[in-house]
């Protein structure tokens, strides 16, 4: 994830696309804007993007069929759904096969959607670093088996009564 997080905002209304944007933009994000599904998956195909906040409903599909769209193929990506129709079976669906990290209704709360897009930012972001840790580990213990086929008995550690190092 870079410095800057990158939103896109998904909705066929331009004027929640507007609204969403001058929000973010506020919050020092680097915002882009899709108006339907396919429009969406062409933009994520050429721009990389921390979260993904859709509309539930659009004319070209729904934000489901994206979000698990996106799931498979940037797995990454956080992905938040926004909408003026609350089912709950939508919202069941949503998280449960699109991974979502939040459901919000319209109107939504300016301060509570911020809010919301930070914490999800910042776990994005620690699952990342987890994920760049545990491949340096992974790095680390390949290189430390090759040392020890090289130089059998390398890695090995005798201690004394006491559990101090013993040395030649």
């Amino acid at each position: 994830m870079s410095d800057t997080a990158r939103i896109l905002i998904v909705d066929d209304e331009p004027s929640v696309r507007r609204s969403l944007h001058r929000l973010f933009a506020r919050e020092q994000y680097q915002v882009l804007e899709a108006g339907g599904v396919q429009e969406a998956i062409k933009t994520m195909g050429s721009a990389q993007i921390d979260l993904v906040i859709t509309d539930y409903s659009m004319p070209d599909g729904t934000g489901l069929d994206l979000l698990m769209k996106l799931k498979q193929q940037y797995p990454h990506v956080v992905r938040m759904v926004i909408t003026g129709k609350a089912d709950l079976n939508a919202v069941i669906a949503a998280i449960n096969e699109g991974n979502v990290y939040r459901f919000v209704l319209k109107p939504w709360d300016n301060e509570e959607l911020c809010l919301s897009v930070r914490l999800a930012l910042e776990q994005a972001k620690l699952l990342s670093e987890k994920r760049n840790l545990v491949g340096r580990l992974q790095e680390q213990e390949d290189a430390l088996r090759s040392l020890s086929k090289q130089y059998p008995g390398i890695t090995t550690v005798e201690r004394d009564a006491d559990g101090a190092i013993m040395l030649d």
